[in-house]
């Protein structure tokens, strides 16, 4: 029998949930027994996962798939028939999307019956399902600040977590932070307050109070990253369920943190472009998506991926 495991352990929560997406529509296209262990990221922690899709340990395995968005990989899902994977159990770990390349794939394309932009909202119904306690805040707090009819921010510094991006020589942090505050004064009413959401509320709040923009702040600190330290995974997964739940949402496109709120809820969304200090800086993120000077509309097709073409 044919079997797919999936490992969250890159990245951080949205990251690691890029990931349970690709590895379930693998699962799906050949249609083998999908099973998530709680890994590094420690995905029990946020979800109540329905028992059929939990694995407390591995026994034994044929294959490994360690996926990064290089040419190989990509062709490999995009061209081959994946013969190699049936009746066999693969580990998949993965941080970045190639089931991008599994919808065009010729083998499997028109055998998908989730459309991809879907897939996201489908998990969070279905398998990915948010702890009650944690719904439960959310509902808390969209009484409380009537989240549902504001505008939600989400701004992704990555400047503090000693990843591969983390350093101010790819973009200008706090130049960022402006032009989000450019974005906000002329997107948003001026006597209406923002919920403001970050990794780096620290710096992110000042410059927002010191620009006479409104906020609304959830109180408790949010790890978007699996290095950060002593993780609020409550927090954590309620920033992302705020994500897309207000009337508009003002978004950090190259966060998947920011895509997987987004495409929970399908809610409408800006693009906020970052301040590049670099010419070579948009090649080294590899956007696939048109930067806009400052901010403009986004697509749901757009969230599916930062990696790879689509």
């Amino acid at each position: 029998m044919t079997s797919i495991i999936y490992i969250p352990e890159r990245g951080g929560l949205g990251d690691s949930t890029i990931g349970c997406m690709n590895a379930f529509i693998l699962s799906k296209v050949l249609n083998a027994n999908f099973k998530i262990v709680n890994g590094p990221i420690n995905f029990y922690n946020y979800f109540d996962i329905p028992e059929i899709f939990k694995l407390n340990k591995i026994s034994k395995y044929d294959n490994y798939i360690n996926y990064e968005p290089v040419k190989k990989y990509n062709d490999y899902f995009l061209y081959d028939n994946l013969n190699g994977l049936k009746n066999k159990i693969t580990i998949i770990k993965a941080g970045s999307n190639f089931c991008q390349f599994l919808y065009k794939n010729k083998n499997f394309k028109n055998k998908i019956d989730i459309d991809e932009v879907d897939v996201i909202q489908y998990l969070f119904k279905n398998i990915l399902i948010p702890k009650k306690k944690i719904l439960e805040k959310l509902e808390k707090y969209n009484k409380m600040y009537d989240i549902e009819n504001k505008t939600v921010v989400h701004i992704r510094c990555i400047n503090k977590w000693n990843d591969c991006n983390t350093n101010d020589h790819c973009f200008d942090t706090l130049k960022t932070i402006g032009k989000f505050i450019k974005s906000i004064k002329q997107i948003v009413n001026n006597n209406e307050k923002i919920v403001l959401l970050s990794d780096n509320m620290e710096l992110v709040v000042p410059e927002m109070l010191k620009n006479n923009i409104d906020i609304v702040k959830i109180d408790g600190d949010v790890g978007h990253s699996s290095k950060s330290k002593n993780l609020n995974h409550e927090k954590t997964l309620l920033d992302l369920l705020i994500i897309g739940t207000g009337k508009n949402n003002i978004i950090s496109y190259w966060s998947n943190f920011s895509r997987i709120g987004i495409l929970r809820t399908k809610k409408p969304f800006i693009l906020v472009s970052p301040y590049f200090n670099e010419s070579h800086s948009k090649e080294k993120f590899n956007f696939n998506i048109k930067v806009p000077e400052l901010y403009r509309k986004g697509e749901f097709y757009e969230m599916l991926a930062k990696e790879g073409s689509l």
